[in-house]
């Protein structure tokens, strides 16, 4: 669940576990996010200015909560002091600091809860009846009303539509598409990203911004 998605991207140790010393596996191959943050690319993820936790309150909010801080340093020049082995110049840093943030944004529940309200609202259901479907599934089957549903919004599914799309593929009669319209998309990516680049005009400010949409996309 959403919850669990937050816990495992920050103590993945503790989940992996199992709670126990009953439960504990093998060595778990790092992610990259672990890897990321014991290079200490932590600080670098919070000069993007505003937490992921925070952004979801934006998102849920009617008006913009919390405003996202430009640091006072260019991107490049604060990546500097994180240079090393693992990370051997500024782009690697910034990269790899940009994952964290991405990580951190998708495993929050309050963005998590924003982007599937919606899905739920936007999203349309596209089906398409089999070879054996377009035999049997006539207008007297009990599945021919949904043989080819196009672009039908999934909010509109009444009573037990849902049921026989379900039935129906089940048994081999057609295949169905769950999504978000094309059109649809951009609007819903500015809308996140309204909520997370800060206002800031100076040329600083504008490089931390392109930073932020690159997480988002």
């Amino acid at each position: 669940d959403d919850v669990e998605a937050k816990l495992r991207l920050y103590f993945p140790d503790s989940l992996s576990s199992g709670g126990g010393a009953k439960g504990r596996r093998g060595p778990q191959r790092q992610s990259h996010y672990s890897v990321f943050k014991k290079g200490g690319l932590t600080e670098v993820a919070r000069k993007f200015g505003l937490t992921a936790a925070r952004l979801g309150e934006n998102l849920n909010s009617v008006y913009k909560v919390h405003e996202t801080e430009d640091d006072t340093e260019e991107p490049s020049k604060v990546a500097e002091a994180y240079i090393s082995m693992d990370f051997p110049d500024e782009g690697r840093v910034l990269t790899s600091a940009k994952y964290m943030v991405a990580a951190e944004i998708a495993a929050e529940p309050g963005v998590r809860s924003f982007i599937r309200e919606h899905y739920l609202r936007d999203a349309v259901v596209n089906t398409q009846p089999t070879k054996v479907g377009r035999q049997e599934l006539d207008p007297f089957h009990m599945h021919g009303h949904v043989k080819h549903l196009q672009n039908k919004p999934l909010s509109s599914f009444r009573d037990d539509m849902w049921l026989h799309v379900l039935a129906a593929h089940k048994a081999g009669l057609l295949e169905y598409q769950i999504g978000i319209p094309d059109e649809v998309v951009p609007e819903l990516v500015q809308e996140v990203a309204t909520a997370y680049v800060s206002d800031g005009v100076s040329r600083v400010a504008t490089e931390w911004n392109v930073l932020r949409q690159e997480a988002l996309s």
